[in-house]
């Protein structure tokens, strides 16, 4: 299991991971391979938390919560496309982001002295 997977910077762009390419920027800046980076909702091994405790995050926190922005500012166009496919995919990418960003907050506010 690959721990903190990134979210590729091209995520909007149909068929990008097929596309081969030895290094790809990520949402928060990095640059990583591709093996390390997918898009919430359609990467098929989709990343988990491990270890909240530790740190150990499926999906990088930094990343989660910049597609967590980018794609509710962008819902009132995708919506506007009419495709329930294309509202359904970003809402269930949204969904996987929305949980691990939760989760890693949980943890931290765990980890924080009292």
């Amino acid at each position: 299991m690959i721990l903190n997977m990134h979210i590729r910077n091209d995520y909007s762009n149909w068929g990008i991971e097929y596309k081969p390419k030895k290094r790809v920027t990520t949402l928060c800046g990095k640059m990583s391979v591709p093996k390390y980076c997918g898009i919430p909702g359609l990467t098929l091994q989709e990343p988990v938390v491990i270890n909240a405790q530790a740190g150990d995050f499926g999906w990088c926190v930094a990343c989660c919560e910049g597609y967590w922005k980018e794609v509710n500012e962008l819902m009132p166009q995708i919506k506007a496309t009419g495709s329930d496919d294309l509202d359904n995919m970003y809402h269930l990418g949204l969904n996987v982001v929305k949980l691990q960003v939760i989760l890693a907050r949980r943890a931290v506010r765990a980890m924080s002295p009292k």
